[in-house]
C-alpha cells in the first residue's frame, strides 16, 4: 500500500527545512502590509524597528557562538547564541549603530557623526 502525504504535512516539512528563510519572508510581508495600510508616524517607525530587529536576531542566532564569561564572585556564566541574538535584536539597527559609533569614538578617536555632519554641511 503506497504512502500518500497530506498537503499540510508537506507544507510543515517545507517550513521546517527552510524555517529561517520563511520567517524572514513573512516578516518582510508583514512590513509591506504595515507600510501599505498605515502611512506614517511613530507606529510605522516602531513596526519597522521591530521587523528589522527580528531579522537581525534571526541572522545573528544562526551565526553567533555561545560565550562563557568567568566572573570571580559568581563563577562561570554561559550565554547561549539565542540569548546573545535576542539582545542584539532588541538593540535593533539604531542601537547597533550607536554602539559602533561609541566604540569608534572612544577606542580609536574616530568621530563618524562629526564627519557625517561636516559632509552634509559642505553639500
Amino acid at each position: 500500500m503506497p504512502h500518500t502525504s497530506s498537503w499540510w504535512g508537506l507544507m510543515i516539512e517545507l517550513y521546517r527545512s527552510h524555517k529561517t528563510s520563511f520567517d524572514i519572508f513573512l516578516l518582510v510581508v508583514l512590513g509591506v502590509i504595515v507600510r501599505v495600510f498605515y502611512w506614517g508616524g511613530k507606529l510605522r517607525e516602531c513596526c519597522g524597528d521591530v521587523l528589522i530587529g527580528t531579522v537581525i536576531m534571526t541572522f545573528a542566532a544562526a551565526h553567533l557562538p555561545s560565550v562563557t564569561v568567568a566572573i570571580p564572585q559568581i563563577g562561570s556564566v554561559t550565554f547561549s547564541h539565542s540569548e546573545i541574538a535576542f539582545v542584539v535584536g532588541m538593540l535593533g539597527y539604531k542601537g547597533i549603530k550607536a554602539v559602533i559609533f561609541w566604540v569608534l569614538k572612544n577606542r580609536f578617536g574616530i568621530d563618524l557623526r562629526e564627519r557625517i555632519a561636516q559632509r552634509k554641511s559642505s553639500n
